[in-house]
């Protein structure tokens, strides 16, 4: 398969002339869930939380956890068309719960779901 992209590679780009074979396999870190339902959610909050190779946010790796805080940032999305619609009890409960999970490290970059 290397060589097969080497040489896709070296078609696209006749400057290209790296050996892909050559390159260091790196295995992040992540979390595990063993129910595969919940592997798009763990999925999402890898995606949401990685930043320059680094996870910036805690990922549950409970369900309900994961399931909450995709829940969390589809109603706190600024483009989100429903948002006026939820009454001011509800958002400011929503904003605490967003606080709650999605919380930045000190040096991390800060997010907005």
């Amino acid at each position: 398969m290397a060589d097969n992209l080497n040489l896709a590679l070296e078609v696209a780009n006749p400057a290209f002339k790296d050996d892909i074979s050559k390159w260091e396999c790196l295995v992040p870190i992540a979390p595990m869930n063993s129910h595969c339902a919940m592997s798009g959610y763990l999925v999402f909050n890898y995606m949401y939380s990685l930043c320059d190779g680094k996870l910036y946010f805690p990922i549950p790796k409970d369900g309900f956890q994961l399931r909450k805080q995709i829940l969390v940032h589809i109603l706190k999305y600024e483009e989100n068309e429903a948002q006026n619609n939820i009454p001011y009890i509800e958002r400011s409960i929503i904003d605490r719960i967003h606080r709650w999970t999605f919380i930045a490290s000190k040096d991390g970059p800060s997010r907005h779901a």
